[in-house]
């Protein structure tokens, strides 16, 4: 197979799948996941079932790719905001606005179904990150790193959810409030300069 033939075929692959991803993200606004079923979801993206089963081996396995996305995409917005010698604010001043703008983390993250794993995966990484920040910037010992990251990101997650019930138009005044807090917590522990000094030195 030459290779042109090969980059069609996975740009179709691709595009299928998207479709897919897409129309199950529709199928969230009006149903929970446990309603949703395969006939209705290939309706809605205009797909047979033997394409919905070429791509995916059943309906857990969409929301698990969706989640996967999410989850890329939050440790990227995290990773990018350390990796940014600009950036004092502990992460960015506008995570919360960006997170409701997202629709995917809005749907996959924070809406009333979401999943536990994601929402485990999400804790995880970020406690496991802050609270080694905490200790490589000679800022914390290892048991008071842990206590400040596990309060900060259950903090800010839980916010974030229920900042995400909030109309459109509180949205940016109600961040900078939660912004406000997260600074004077952060500023009551640590200096977030020495935090992305620390994740700097981990960079190649």
């Amino acid at each position: 197979m030459s290779r042109r033939i090969t980059r069609e075929a996975d740009r179709r692959t691709r595009y299928t799948r998207q479709v897919i991803k897409d129309a199950y993200l529709e199928l969230l606004d009006e149903f929970q996941p446990s309603k949703i079923t395969v006939t209705e979801l290939c309706r809605r993206a205009d797909i047979n079932r033997g394409t919905f089963y070429l791509h995916y081996e059943d309906l857990p396995r969409v929301m698990e790719e969706l989640e996967n996305e999410v989850f890329d995409e939050i440790i990227a917005f995290i990773n990018g905001s350390l990796a940014d010698e600009n950036n004092r604010q502990n992460l960015s001043d506008d995570f919360f606005v960006s997170g409701f703008n997202n629709k995917n983390m809005q749907k996959i993250l924070y809406k009333s179904y979401y999943t536990e794993r994601l929402y485990e995966k999400v804790i995880v990484y970020a406690e496991s990150l802050l609270a080694e920040l905490c200790v490589e910037s000679g800022q914390l010992g290892e048991v008071e790193a842990k206590l400040f990251a596990t309060f900060m990101v259950h903090a800010c997650l839980r916010s974030g959810r229920e900042l995400s019930e909030c109309p459109r138009e509180e949205i940016v005044e109600r961040s900078a409030f939660i912004n406000k807090l997260v600074k004077a917590l952060f500023a009551a522990a640590v200096d977030p300069y020495e935090l992305n000094e620390a994740f700097r030195k981990r960079l190649p």
